[in-house]
């Protein structure tokens, strides 16, 4: 349950096995242990990125009833485990002590990578992501938003650079820029949009769609005005039926 322990034994098999995962068999990360015993919150967060963005199985490691509640609000945000296969991840690169995870999410509506930056040394670190390089994107302009600090890097070309702390990641929505109102993030989950949008459409300056999202929790929705620049956000309180 140890970092190191997380590294070797769990990270390195699995990026290993990664390409039997949700085809021939499903990669087992064993327990997912957020307690304060074994982890800082920067490492339970990373933790919880790996296995959620990598869509594998999430075996609880501790007492729910025990668990403080910014780690229980950690799982929140990493479940459900999505139906991810290998396909999908596009690169997964572990050199020294960074890994990056990089997920492609494909819906009628949009398509959009989810970046995991994940720095696996003790101390913080700044760690630049080519979009052409390391994600496999082509040229042109993206919007980016990382989910853990809930920063909004604005509209970037070439490559995005981010502080990750010691043990800590960062977990980009990377969206290709559009000429009109977009959607730039929700609060729902990690992957900013592919646990919980239903359907999203844009026509006469207004973007609507349809999110299942949980009952009576607050939920996030952040757009970008390229007319202004401007980041928009509203706050919605979804009703009896979880669904907005």
């Amino acid at each position: 349950f140890t970092w190191e322990e997380f590294i070797n034994d769990m990270i390195k098999p699995i990026l290993r096995l990664y390409p039997y995962h949700n085809t021939v068999l499903y990669c087992d990360p064993d327990n997912l242990v957020l307690r304060p015993e074994y982890n800082d919150l920067n490492q339970a967060r990373t933790r919880v990125t790996v296995v959620s963005l990598l869509g594998l199985p999430a075996t609880f490691g501790d007492d729910l009833r025990e668990l403080p509640t910014d780690r229980l609000e950690l799982l929140r945000r990493g479940l459900p485990t999505l139906d991810v296969h290998p396909m999908e991840m596009r690169e997964l690169q572990l050199n020294g002590k960074q890994l990056i995870i990089n997920l492609v999410i494909n819906r009628p509506f949009e398509c959009w990578n989810v970046t995991g930056v994940l720095n696996l040394a003790q101390e913080a670190m700044e760690i630049t992501v080519d979009l052409a390089k390391d994600l496999g994107l082509e040229e042109g302009e993206y919007l980016v938003h990382e989910y853990w600090s809930d920063t909004f890097y604005g509209v970037v070309t070439g490559s995005v650079t981010v502080t990750v702390p010691g043990c800590g990641s960062a977990v980009l929505a990377i969206r290709k820029k559009a000429e009109h109102l977009q959607l730039v993030s929700t609060s729902r989950h990690i992957t900013q949009g592919a646990a919980d949008l239903v359907a999203v459409s844009y026509n006469n300056d207004v973007l609507s769609g349809v999110s299942k999202v949980i009952r009576g929790e607050p939920y996030i929705v952040k757009a970008f005005e390229p007319k202004t620049e401007r980041l928009l956000e509203k706050r919605f309180l979804p009703d009896v039926t979880g669904e907005i």
